[in-house]
């Protein structure tokens, strides 16, 4: 856990609030189990604004354990802002889903770039776009196993995004 007392700038050149942040970014080799405990050590409530789990590793199993210990212990509650799980082209399907399920409305950024997921996880993505009033930042790019059809469906759930800026979405072979 690392507490910003001053701004910062994250890894996409954006400048952040103060606050609080979990940032872990150290490679798993099977499944989550520290990080799953590293997080329950925590304090609850902790109003997290911040969470990137980039590029470690995860198993879908794993990423459906972290998103329920994010949730169950109340840090994806009403101040989480930035959500990074890019990298982690393990998670598939089921991962991403878990993920997608726990996103509160407060969201302003959520990355899901190369992690595997196929139709299913970019329909538990449109599912959950509803619930993000605030998402200006979204990147779903190298998810090599989405079909035509799926982003089509996506794209045209893109409207239910009014803050939505910036959409990456390249590097999948059904996207033109």
């Amino acid at each position: 856990l690392r507490v910003a007392r001053e701004g910062f700038v994250d890894s996409y050149g954006e400048k952040q609030e103060p606050g609080e942040m979990f940032i872990f970014n150290r490679t798993l080799d099977t499944d989550a189990g520290i990080l799953c405990d590293c997080l329950q050590a925590l304090p609850s409530p902790l109003r997290l604004h911040l969470i990137d789990l980039i590029g470690l590793d995860l198993s879908a199993q794993a990423g459906i354990s972290l998103a329920r210990t994010i949730g169950e212990k109340g840090f994806a509650s009403e101040g989480l802002r930035f959500l990074c799980v890019r990298n982690n082209p393990g998670l598939g399907d089921e991962g991403i889903a878990a993920f997608c399920k726990m996103v509160p409305p407060t969201l302003e950024q959520f990355f899901v770039h190369d992690t595997g997921c196929g139709d299913v996880g970019i329909a538990a993505l449109i599912a959950a776009l509803p619930r993000l009033p605030n998402l200006w930042r979204l990147g779903v790019s190298a998810n090599h196993d989405v079909r035509e059809v799926t982003w089509c469906s996506f794209f045209r759930a893109l409207p239910q995004l009014p803050a939505l800026q910036y959409l990456f979405a390249g590097q999948n072979p059904s996207v033109s």
